[in-house]
């Protein structure tokens, strides 16, 4: 049972930052109240234990909905997930399932007002076996040189090889500029983007590509 909508606003009492139980004792239910507490109590929640509990539960899609369960739109929820996000979600969301990572679009869709900027050209450094299979991350930068490192890094780092990709985001593809939300946790540098993977796909190209054993960058023709 999602609980969560009735404490909206109001801190939970005996949930955040008190007990000390390891993650391996919660069920789901309590592990997605934990989720919804540490949406908003970050600072005083163990948010990595919570994590640990939703994937060994597999019940991200259930937290997210519980906790964007109410109005369609919902500024003040959407803001807050964002702020976990940039916080937390990049650390393996991005890599993992991609019903999650799209079930996430969906919901930052539902809560957050649609994107009205306009087309931008973004950049991502990805794995190469994930470019082929149509998987993609979430996280998109305008800057080159951001996306550059986190493709080379697949290939010095994870031994895989690497590519960076490039795509013109039309506005439909773009779910929402993250500095568009200052208070949010937001790296300027960055400039993060966040798209639609299911959108992306047949529409980014490679750029670069840096392949095990050497990694040394092979440019690509035609881009």
């Amino acid at each position: 049972m999602c609980v969560w909508p009735l404490y909206f606003g109001f801190r939970p009492i005996g949930v955040v930052g008190t007990e000390r139980l390891p993650h391996k004792t919660w069920n789901r239910e309590e592990t997605i109240q934990r989720f919804c507490d540490c949406i908003f109590d970050e600072p005083q929640c163990k948010t990595e234990e919570v994590l640990k509990a939703i994937y060994r539960l597999d019940c991200w899609r259930e937290a997210l909905d519980c906790f964007a369960a109410g109005p369609e739109s919902d500024i003040e929820k959407g803001r807050a997930l964002l702020s976990f996000w940039t916080s937390w979600g990049t650390q393996d969301l991005s890599q993992g399932s991609n019903a999650n990572a799209i079930h996430l679009v969906d919901t930052f869709r539902r809560l957050l007002p649609p994107y009205a900027g306009p087309e931008v050209t973004l950049y991502r450094g990805e794995a190469q076996e994930r470019h082929e299979s149509g998987k993609y991350g979430l996280s998109w930068s305008p800057n080159q040189s951001v996306a550059e490192p986190f493709a080379y890094g697949r290939c010095y780092q994870e031994g895989i090889d690497g590519v960076l990709l490039k795509i013109q985001a039309t506005p439909n593809l773009i779910v929402l500029s993250v500095n568009e939300y200052a208070d949010t946790g937001v790296k300027p540098d960055e400039n993060e983007y966040i798209l639609d993977p299911r959108l992306v796909l047949g529409s980014a190209s490679v750029v670069s590509l840096w392949e095990i054993p050497d990694c040394i960058e092979r440019k690509v023709s035609g881009t």
